[in-house]
């Protein structure tokens, strides 16, 4: 946490370390999805109408989508960074 806010306010976060931010931050927003995702399911499951139903099956084809690209793009990070340290 620290060191993100150093690295913003000094403004000396090069591309790399501005890329780890961004990605530390997408796994928390995957988890944060995820629980949110479940939350909406079990919501819909105690008391279920069709208009909660097209609902849940809105957000959940939003957040799935986003959730795949965020972990797309994680990976890719990662197999970047894989190949640069070797």
């Amino acid at each position: 946490m620290w060191g993100v806010l150093a690295a913003v306010f000094t403004g000396a976060a090069s591309e790399l370390r501005g890329r780890e931010i961004w990605l530390k931050f997408a796994t928390w927003i995957l988890l944060a999805l995820e629980f949110a995702l479940a939350a909406d399911i079990l919501r819909t499951a105690v008391a279920p109408t069709w208009q909660d139903i097209w609902k849940l099956a809105v957000i959940a084809t939003i957040r799935t989508m986003l959730n795949y690209f965020l972990a797309k793009d994680i990976a890719a990070f990662e197999a970047q960074t894989t190949q640069a340290e070797a």
